[in-house]
């Protein structure tokens, strides 16, 4: 890498760039953060930590348009909607909204899902939405069934995250190639969005010191609010023992003792003047503190049932050996 990037302009002319600081933001399969990793070797400081996806879910999309609906204003134009197939296709659609006012259908499934192989015509594309998610059946354009139809299996991407490093030689590292999630809660590009802001900042001292310390600094300051995150986002992918429980816990025991539990996971990372890694730790103590609770009860409550179990179990003796000596 060491700075340079090869630019292919439409002539298929070949020019070598050498930019004062390279700015990698190409995505979870970045080609800077390979060309990082592959320079740096094995005991490299620069590495990506993949995790294996262990709750595959592929994907296609579809549009919505409420203006041609019935009733334009039934709808909420600034909310995201989920729904669940209503006829057994064990499908999701999450509905986004855009900045015109219409909406992304995102459909979610796993692999080999029969309903959505079937449904590789116009015409039953449109019976896989209509006795599936009826209430979305006035908003869906007749020629997006097609589109639907024709469209590829797209898989959401696994959760990666750099370690020890977000920089190389004159170049950092920003947005998925440095902390990768599955697109739940808008976690993805917001926390891009906090990495240009950190990396800026750190980018204001370069006149004083150059590039280099900025870097350094870019990476010790902000390499554990990365790995966090994916960190902290994979429990949502995790099911119930991993995601809805520790959910119910954090909302019981932050109502119970406000002033000594914060509130749950989803709802710390949403917090934009909190860092992932003080959310993180804070979720650690909770947790911490939780089990520790939840294991006195416990003991309280044993320490209280058992001397009645046990009396119980004598009454329950004597009266079946009194039963046994009584003659016929």
């Amino acid at each position: 890498v060491e700075g340079s990037v090869q630019a292919q302009p439409p002539r298929a002319v070949s020019e070598s760039v050498r930019p004062d600081l390279l700015v990698g933001a190409d995505g979870f399969n970045s080609d800077v953060a390979k060309a990082l990793e592959e320079e740096t070797g094995a005991a490299g400081n620069f590495k990506i930590v993949r995790f294996k996806d262990s709750n595959t879910r592929l994907y296609k999309t579809i549009p919505l348009d409420y203006d041609i609906s019935e009733n334009p204003d039934a709808f909420r134009r600034d909310l995201n909607f989920s729904a669940s197939s209503m006829n057994g296709a064990d499908v999701t659609l999450e509905v986004l909204p855009t900045a015109e006012g219409k909406g992304v259908g995102v459909t979610l499934y796993k692999p080999g899902n029969e309903a959505i192989a079937a449904a590789d015509t116009p015409e039953k594309a449109r019976e896989l939405f209509e006795t599936n998610f009826p209430q979305f059946k006035g908003v869906i354009p007749g020629d997006a069934f097609a589109g639907f139809a024709s469209q590829r299996d797209q898989r959401l991407p696994v959760f990666q995250y750099a370690k020890n490093a977000l920089h190389g030689p004159s170049t950092a590292l920003i947005g998925d190639c440095i902390h990768t999630v599955k697109p739940y809660f808008g976690l993805g590009v917001n926390s891009a969005f906090e990495d240009v802001g950190v990396l800026k900042a750190c980018l204001r001292e370069v006149d004083g010191v150059g590039i280099g310390p900025c870097l350094d600094s870019y990476t010790e300051s902000h390499k554990e609010n990365a790995a966090t995150m994916v960190r902290m986002s994979r429990t949502f992918d995790g099911g119930f023992f991993f995601f809805i429980l520790p959910i119910i816990m954090d909302t019981l025991f932050s109502k119970l003792f406000p002033s000594l539990f914060a509130t749950n996971s989803i709802r710390m990372l949403q917090k934009h003047e909190l860092p992932f890694q003080e959310a993180g730790r804070i979720k650690r103590r909770d947790r911490a503190l939780q089990v520790l609770i939840i294991v006195a009860a416990l003991a309280l409550l044993s320490a209280a049932v058992w001397p009645a179990i046990k009396w119980v179990a004598l009454k329950a003796k004597a009266l079946i050996a009194g039963k046994a000596l009584t003659p016929a």
